[in-house]
């Protein structure tokens, strides 16, 4: 049926159907109203919401929508405020949801329902909004299922989804925004997650529509959208996010306040999302905020610069741009590169801003920042903003939890980046925070330290960062040791960073030249590069590193901390300009450092130990020159070059050396490193070795009186100076012999022997005495050893002999087997160079025969010693004194003899000690035809009989001298 007045087909028609629908909402019986509900929905809906009966009548969307507005509209949200039944409140929003859904596209296709489009959803948004209120904008819920709340959320936005929705929200006299408010922030409340979603949506579309009334609610509709940004689903978290940025986009009269108390803590947390799509969310919702206005025109300045570009965040960029900053570290490339690119449009805009304000107010005054020709708009940016800026990064740096911490350190190096030459007036700030960063346990935040002291060296003159450091690394400011490697450490990142900006601002200018030049610290000569550190900078610099404050460390603990940093300073000085520290006479204070880095006492065993000196002998091979046809022998002769102007350093104050003062580890040092060195300077290292031996020696009744701690540093100090003359003697002593001692060695060696190892090798109760006498037996043996082979004067051996045979013969029975070894070789080389001399016609240099006497039964008593090495060494010294010439002389009585033919016979049957016995037996038959006789006589009568008859029947010929 047609209507006449309105031309609209079926409007009657669905009064007459449906009125029986209309009514029954009201009825009692819940059957009925959802019976009602559903028929509604089949005969207004196109495919229908609910469950009903299919009608015949099909309506044109103006006829419904007509229909809805006139006749449904009121029992529709009655039923949604009232209905106690759960499933009819549900059908009525869809069916209100619905019908608003097709009046916007009627709108949209400009086809109003009789000439009131203006009119239906507004009068729709003024009826629904109060029932939305009181049913989810009050707490507790009236509304008590999630999904019916979200519904009426949604019906709410979807009539808010245009400009023509507002308008009844904003014009009406009876402030309907409150309400509006209100539920979105009882709905950002919600337990619900997507209620809470639904809610953001809103908020943005009050910002997209109505942002001066927002900006009015900011206050309330905050705190519940802050909340929310830590809430477990990251849809959750994403969604509050942009309904953030749009909340503070439409301004706020105390932006500053609001970002710095509230905003900024909030975002801070989001940097470390687990979500990479909700950091680069975050990274996009403050680039937005830092670029408002950007888009305006640049020439179009009008009056009021307000007008042109709309800024809402003038007092708080420091703090947007610090939470934008931090993502420049994130770990995910994809949200570091937008967040690089966000920050130079952040930084474009600012110029932009910056040069409509100067344009506007007064154009004869500079824009800000335009002093750095060249500078990206970031850059200016950021040293504008840098002394609010760096303040709020440094307070991080010390944050409680480790990935706050790291992550601050390296927005601190990207700071410094931007900053350059504007971090000057926070120099000292900044270094003090890195120094505190540095001592930092975890290694991922000291990977970061020294990225941010790279940055520092990039940025600054060097001079600047070393007037910093360098008083700290010679303990200035009551610097502790850890302070002072973590100076070090910092030290070597900057000197790096500072050869890197050279060498890059080079590469810059020389482009287009074939050869690139290579910058240096210091070079102060010819040829190409850049010279980073002048002439007074490097005088500085090597004097700190040689102090005797920092290198006089005894503390192993404190050694080990400050050895490694100091090497890796060490190798990033002579790597930059090996050249340029030969010219300026540099080297040996490097040298110096290198010592005293390898005397530091780290187990070779340890990773620490092993790294500080792989990388001081890489530093003395560089500093030696890579021309050298051999590595080691330029080590040698660098070693030669500096070695007596070493030795005059090292050996000051030696009268107070304890075993590991720094001093006496690095003369030790010095004198294994330097073989040649040594032996030419022998008299200066024995005049600095003898008194530290001889004092232990002398001190016999008044060590009893002193603290057994004070006797044990004793012992210890003259271990250690017998240990290095063992060295000694196997190395630079022969050469000193050689060519250093000439005429006065047979003297030197006595003084040698009479009063160094005579007194060490004398027995002495006590463990530490036991150790100190077995090194110095093995340089007694060492020195006869030499004298045998004619590398030292064998004269001065001999004559000292009559003293050392009875000092060797009372440690035969020491309880320690090592020293019973020792001292049988030390006999037989003994007797072995007695053989020499006779034979060469120095007979008067034959022992005594008391003293052979005496030594000989001790030597046949260690025939029966437990060690397999004594007997055999007790067998090699009897050969020798059988086999030195005369030697019947020395045994007139014959029992004697015969007591040391049968003792051997006996152990001929010993596996281990019978061919030396067989030695021993074939020397006394070369004593004379009797003794031969004896021996075989006695031989012949035992088990070995026709052995001894074959091996020692035969008459003897005398061995080749």
């Amino acid at each position: 049926m047609v209507n006449a007045a309105t031309n609209e087909p079926g409007e009657e028609e669905l009064v007459r159907m449906l009125a029986r629908d209309v009514n029954c909402m009201q009825d009692p019986d819940r059957m009925t109203r959802r019976r009602a509900l559903n028929n509604l929905s089949s005969a207004l809906v196109p495919g229908g919401v609910g469950g009903g009966q299919s009608t015949v009548l099909s309506p044109s969307p103006a006829a419904v929508c007509r229909f809805v507005q006139r006749n449904l509209q009121g029992p529709l949200l009655e039923v949604i405020e009232k209905d106690a039944v759960e499933k009819c409140r549900e059908l009525a929003l869809k069916i209100l949801l619905a019908v608003v859904e097709l009046m916007q596209q009627q709108q949209q296709q400009q086809q109003p329902p009789l000439g009131e489009e203006d009119t239906g959803l507004s009068t729709i948004t003024v009826a629904f909004l109060p029932v939305a209120k009181r049913r989810i904008g009050v707490a507790p819920f009236l509304e008590p299922t999630e999904e019916l709340r979200l519904a009426i959320l949604h019906v709410l936005n979807v009539l808010l989804s245009t400009q023509a929705g507002w308008i009844p929200v904003l014009e009406s006299k009876a402030a309907r925004f409150p309400d509006f408010s209100s539920i979105l922030v009882h709905e950002l409340a919600d337990s619900f997650p997507d209620a809470k979603r639904g809610a953001c949506l809103g908020l943005g579309l009050a910002a997209r529509y109505a942002p001066k009334a927002l900006r009015l609610q900011q206050n309330v509709l905050l705190p519940p959208l802050l909340g929310n940004l830590g809430h477990q689903q990251s849809k959750v978290r994403q969604a509050s996010l942009l309904a953030l940025g749009n909340l503070l986009g439409v301004g706020n009269d105390s932006m500053a306040r609001v970002v710095t108390d509230s905003v900024l803590p909030a975002l801070k947390k989001l940097v470390f999302d687990r979500t990479p799509v909700l950091r680069r969310e975050l990274v996009g919702v403050v680039g937005g905020w830092l670029q408002q206005g950007e888009d305006e025109g640049e020439n179009a300045i009008p009056e009021d610069i307000n007008s042109c570009i709309p800024y809402n965040f003038e007092g708080c960029e420091a703090d947007l741009m610090f939470a934008l900053l931090l993502g420049l570290s994130d770990e995910v490339p994809e949200v570091a590169e937008a967040t690089r690119e966000k920050v130079q449009a952040a930084g474009r805009a600012w110029v932009t801003r910056k040069e409509h304000q100067r344009r506007i107010n007064s154009p004869s005054v500079e824009a800000e920042g335009s002093d750095s020709e060249g500078s990206s708009g970031a850059q200016r940016m950021v040293r504008f903003l840098l002394p609010s800026l760096l303040p709020k990064v440094l307070d991080d740096v010390g944050h409680w939890t480790l990935r706050m911490r790291h992550r601050s350190v390296l927005l601190l190096a990207d700071v410094l980046r931007l900053a350059g030459p504007a971090l000057v007036p926070f120099l000292s700030p900044t270094v003090s925070t890195l120094i505190n960063a540095a001592l930092d346990e975890e290694p991922e935040v000291r990977c970061a330290v020294a990225e941010a002291a790279r940055a520092l060296g990039e940025g600054v003159e060097i001079s600047l960062p070393l007037d910093e450091l360098l008083p700290l690394v010679r303990g200035a400011r009551g610097a502790q040791m850890a302070e002072r490697a973590a100076a070090l450490y910092l030290l070597r990142s900057v000197l790096e960073g500072a050869v890197s900006a050279a060498a890059g601002a080079e590469t810059s200018a020389d482009a287009e030249k074939p050869a690139k030049a290579a910058a240096t610290l210091g070079a102060g000569g010819e040829g190409p590069g850049k010279e980073i550190l002048s002439s007074a900078e490097m005088e500085v610099l090597t004097r700190s590193l040689v102090d005797s404050s920092l290198l006089n460390v005894e503390e192993a603990n404190e050694a080990s901390l400050i050895a490694l940093p100091l090497a890796e300073v060490l190798l990033s000085i002579v790597e930059a300009a090996p050249e340029g520290i030969k010219k300026m006479n540099f080297e040996r204070r490097l040298v110096r450092v290198a010592l005293q880095l390898l005397a530091v006492p780290l187990p070779e065993s340890e990773e620490r130990g092993f790294s500080v000196r792989g990388l001081v002998r890489r530093a003395l091979k560089i500093l030696a020159g890579r021309e050298e046809e051999s590595v080691g022998e330029g080590v040698v002769v660098l070693w030669e070059r500096h070695f007596d102007g070493l030795l005059e350093e090292v050996v000051v104050g030696k009268e107070g050396w304890r075993k590991g003062s720094a001093g006496r580890m690095a003369f030790d040092t010095l004198v294994r490193e330097c073989i040649r060195g040594t032996a030419r300077q022998w008299d200066k290292i024995m005049a600095v070795i003898t008194p530290q031996i001889v004092k232990g020696n002398d001190q016999g009744g008044q060590q009893q009186q002193q603290q057994q701690q004070q006797q044990q540093e004793e012992a210890e100090l003259r271990l250690a100076h017998m240990l290095l003359l063992e060295s000694l003697i196997d190395g630079s002593l022969p050469i000193a012999a050689k060519e250093v001692m000439e005429k006065a060695g047979e003297r030197r060696m006595r003084q040698l022997l009479r009063d160094l190892l005579l007194p060490t090798i004398a027995w002495q109760a006590g463990r530490t005495a036991a150790t100190v006498r077995k090194v110095g037996l093995v340089c007694l043996y060492r020195l006869l050893r030499e004298g045998e082979r004619g590398r030292l004067p064998r004269v001065a051996l001999l004559e000292v002999a009559p003293l050392l045979l009875p000092v060797l013969q009372t440690n035969l029975d020491d309880y320690d087997a090592t020293i019973r070894h020792l001292v049988a070789l030390s006999i037989s080389a003994l007797f072995r160079a007695y053989r020499l001399s006779a034979v060469q016609g120095q007979a008067s240099l034959l022992p005594p025969q008391a003293q052979i006497l005496q030594v000989l039964p001790d030597l046949m008593r260690r025939l029966d010693d437990a060690s397999n090495e004594v007997r055999q060494a007790s067998c090699l010294a009897l050969e020798g004194l059988f086999d030195i010439p005369g030697a019947a002389s020395f045994f007139s009585e014959e029992p004697v003899l015969t007591a040391v033919v049968d003792q051997l016979l006996v152990h001929l049957d010993d596996a281990e000690c019978a061919e030396p016995v067989w030695n021993v037996l074939d020397c006394m038959t070369a004593l004379g035809i009797g003794v031969r006789r004896m021996v075989v006589e006695r031989g012949s009568k035992g088990v070995h009989g026709e052995k001894v008859r074959e091996k020692l029947g035969k008459p003897v010929v005398k061995k080749a001298s």
